[in-house]
């Protein structure tokens, strides 16, 4: 178990996760998510605002997107490398790619996962080293474009609270968005 896992265990009541996304959406989903499963829970939209927050309350786990307006995740790694305490570091982006996600890794990131994401998606990219194993999954279903669109924009607006919110997060506009969510889920491609 890595150290910061083994503080994440060991200091339950002062668990605190710092998210760092220039988007107020995806940082006010994501923090409902983590306060609701009694974690400590900080926000920043960019880089100097997640030194304050990390000087002044040391994170055991640190939430993030690509790009800030004034720094990168690289910058933002350097920053919890200089924290006494072991901190734990996920990528959130809807920019990743596998070479960003490799260098990622390689660096010292715990995990990059894509938007939109909850706080147990978070979770469960890190599980191993924060709680026991979970029971095996059933293998997953490749999907269709069309399937994948339509259980993306259901996680929208599952995520928003609204077909509303969501529209806004995903600049599409409402009727549009209404229209596609009021065709039937594309049947599951049959496999032999």
């Amino acid at each position: 178990m890595s150290s910061w896992a083994r503080r994440w265990h060991e200091e339950p009541r002062s668990r605190c996760v710092l998210i760092v996304d220039p988007s107020s959406f995806d940082t006010r989903t994501l923090a409902t998510g983590f306060r609701r499963r009694a974690v400590e829970t900080w926000a920043s939209t960019d880089l100097a605002g997640a030194q304050t927050a990390i000087a002044t309350r040391a994170p055991q786990m640190v939430v993030a997107e690509l790009a800030f307006p004034d720094g990168n995740w690289e910058d933002l790694l350097a920053l919890v490398g200089r924290l006494a305490q072991p901190c734990a570091v996920v990528l959130l982006t809807a920019r990743a790619s596998v070479a960003i996600a490799v260098r990622a890794v390689r660096a010292g990131v715990e995990s990059v996962l894509a938007k939109p994401a909850t706080a147990d998606q978070v979770l469960s990219s890190v599980r191993a080293e924060v709680s026991p194993p979970m029971p095996p999954e059933a293998a997953p279903v490749d999907l269709t474009l069309d399937q994948a669109l339509w259980e993306y924009i259901n996680r929208a607006v599952e995520l928003a609270g609204s077909i509303g919110g969501a529209s806004r997060a995903l600049g599409i506009e409402r009727r549009s968005l209404k229209r596609m969510l009021a065709k039937y889920a594309p049947a599951r491609a049959a496999t032999d």
